[in-house]
Order: structure tokens, then C-alpha cells, then sequence
């Protein structure tokens, strides 16, 4: 197969039968960020409301057309006493990008029922936004909300293109 031309990405032929040169039709992922935390011991949530430790991510868009950022959530978390919650929320600056979901209640909102019990959260969040830093803020309604002995927090942005 001779090599192609600029621009141009190697794909299979109509048949299946053999490798050749193409236009790239989009639909790709063009970056992944992600930071995480474990929790080996339990470690209260604030009641104001905080940025979460180690939890901001800086992404330049590699592309200036109609890529979108994804952006990702997955919390681990124990109550141990009932009628409590915890609200995560996606900063970019001094601004929640989800307060058009809901202002009051932001990206992760969890209440627990009267009892203890561990849970788990994950939501997804799409922005066109254009490159900048992003953080995670936290805040409980109470200490007895916490990240308990091997819960975690993960967050991440991928740069989409779509097809």
C-alpha cells in the first residue's frame, strides 16, 4: 500500500479485504484527563462549601470546531447518620458550569435516608466551554458525612469530537 496523503487515515475497504487510504469522518476522543483519590481512613466532608484536594484539571481544547468537553463525576461515600447530604459541584473559576441543572444542589447531590449505609454516585456533564481550569467543590450538611476507609473520588474531562 503506498502511503497516502495529508490528511488522509488508513481504514478497511467495503469488502473487509484489505487496508486503504480514507477521509477521517470525526467521532473521536481527542483527550483524557482524569485526577482520583482513595481514602484509606474516613475523612469528613466540610459543611462550608471547599475546593476538594487535588481535584482540578487544566485542558487546553486540541480542536477549534465543534469539539465538547465531557465531564465526569464517580464519588464513593458512607453516612453514618440519617437525613444528611453532600453536593458536589464543577467550577470553572469562581463559577459552577452546572448551576443551569440546579443551582442549589450543583453535579453529585446525595441525601442518605435515616440509617448508615455506603453509596455510590457517577453523572455526566457535557459543556462547549473553551479551555480553562476546572475544579471540584464539595459540602455536607454535617461532619457525619464522609469519604469512608477505601471510598474514592474520581473526576475526569475527555475532549469529544463527535461524528
Amino acid at each position: 500500500l503506498a502511503k497516502g496523503t495529508a490528511g488522509q487515515v488508513l481504514k478497511m475497504n467495503a469488502g473487509a479485504t484489505a487496508p486503504e487510504w480514507g477521509t477521517d469522518v470525526g467521532g473521536k476522543l481527542l483527550q483524557h484527563k482524569y485526577t482520583k483519590s482513595w481514602y484509606s481512613s474516613s475523612t469528613a466532608w466540610p459543611t462550608s462549601e471547599t475546593d476538594v484536594s487535588g481535584h482540578s484539571i487544566a485542558i487546553t481544547k486540541q480542536s477549534s470546531g465543534s469539539s465538547v468537553l465531557i465531564f465526569r463525576v464517580n464519588v464513593h461515600v458512607r453516612f453514618t447518620a440519617g437525613s444528611i447530604w453532600g453536593k458536589i459541584k464543577i467550577f470553572k473559576g469562581s463559577s459552577c458550569i452546572d448551576s443551569d441543572m440546579d443551582s442549589n444542589n450543583g453535579l453529585g447531590y446525595i441525601h442518605s435516608p435515616t440509617d448508615s449505609f455506603n453509596h455510590t454516585a457517577s453523572q455526566l456533564w457535557i459543556d462547549t466551554a473553551a479551555s480553562d481550569t476546572y475544579k471540584l467543590r464539595y459540602i455536607a450538611s454535617s461532619t457525619n458525612f464522609h469519604f469512608a476507609s477505601k471510598s474514592w473520588l474520581w473526576f475526569e474531562i475527555m475532549e469529544v469530537e463527535p461524528i
